[in-house]
């Protein structure tokens, strides 16, 4: 769906559960007391200034579904170290270990996640590099010192200049990448 192919009649869900026609290039809502520009939206038909405002569902003018957005994540249900991918302009997108999501922010910067450093970094948009697996697997100590130590005859982190050197942080991040670490409590 393209913000083009909008007519004269056509109806949006929004994320905050409004309903909305479109009538000559505006979002109005019930009573006409809400109302949205379509230039506040960007080619994914996310509302620039407000979240909440994202449209969901396009609906044409005899009410049947023409467009649906993919399910958004339930963020607070994913895993503390779960592997994602991470961008502020959704172009350039880096790995990482997701930790939470910050649901108001004044900088607008909800994810936290961490890097292969282990610092603490924030992000504007985060996405799943694989579904959350709902088993888990319990690996001995022993276990995963041979897998590492087998890993690190063939190449490192390169974290010698990393303030966490001392402690090790190459085989931490080696964790972190090959296995989905949850804390004991599984919050």
């Amino acid at each position: 769906m393209n913000k083009s192919d909008f007519k004269n009649g056509m109806h949006v869900k929004l994320r905050d559960g409004s309903l909305r026609e479109y009538y000559k290039g505006y979002f109005i809502g019930v009573e006409y007391k809400e109302h949205s520009y379509i230039d506040f939206y960007d080619v994914d038909l996310k509302n620039n200034q407000n979240d909440r405002l994202n449209i969901v569902k396009v609906f044409n003018k005899n009410n049947n579904t023409i467009w649906e957005r993919e399910k958004e994540i339930d963020w607070s249900k994913i895993p503390v170290g779960t592997k994602v991918l991470v961008s502020d302009t959704e172009i350039n997108w880096f790995n990482g270990m997701f930790l939470k999501k910050v649901e108001r922010s004044d900088d607008d910067n909800y994810f936290r996640v961490a890097n292969s450093c282990g610092d603490v970094e924030r992000w504007k948009n985060c996405k799943l590099v694989e579904a959350p697996k709902e088993e888990v697997e319990v690996v001995s100590i022993e276990e995963l010192e041979n897998k590492y130590e087998s890993f690190e005859d063939v190449e490192c982190y390169e974290c010698r200049y990393c303030k966490y050197e001392k402690f090790n942080v190459c085989e931490f991040a080696w964790l972190l990448d090959n296995y989905n670490v949850t804390r004991k409590d599984n919050k």
